[in-house]
């Protein structure tokens, strides 16, 4: 009787940790507002810009991309070019680095499987490059 006891537990175990992991990959950015976001959306380029290039240059290498792009962006539309084209150089050259590795890395593919896919580092795509030079451009 305690046998089938304790293969009933580690099977309630077993079942808990797989809901627990499977259940993981369906949060979302969007559950909380960002204070950043908020400032942004009201209009205060300069005060967001001054948010978003400390959150850029605090941030990991597997944010760095969309943090220095957004940094970017917001400095050029408050009017600072200089901090502006630092961002977007910074962005493009991490953007640089993810292009040469491999396309696909099956640890990151396995920790995305597992959890979220917003746990992958953002690398970039085809038409943020093509914005990014388009802004350093008109900077």
């Amino acid at each position: 009787m305690q046998k089938i006891i304790n293969q009933c537990s580690f099977y309630v175990l077993v079942v808990a940790i797989a809901v627990v992991l499977l259940g993981t990959g369906c949060q979302t950015y969007t559950a909380t507002k960002k204070p950043t976001t908020v400032v942004w959306e009201t209009g205060s380029a300069s005060i967001a810009a001054d948010q978003l290039g400390k959150k850029a240059d605090a941030c990991d290498p597997n944010h760095m991309v969309v943090w220095h792009l957004e940094a970017g962006t917001a400095y050029r539309a408050a009017g600072d070019v200089t901090n502006s084209n630092r961002h977007l150089n910074d962005a493009a050259k991490q953007m640089d680095k993810f292009e040469d590795q491999a396309k696909i890395r099956p640890v990151n593919e396995f920790i995305a499987f597992i959890s979220n896919q917003q746990n992958l580092p953002y690398e970039g795509r085809g038409y943020d490059k093509i914005m990014l030079y388009t802004y350093k451009a008109l900077n």
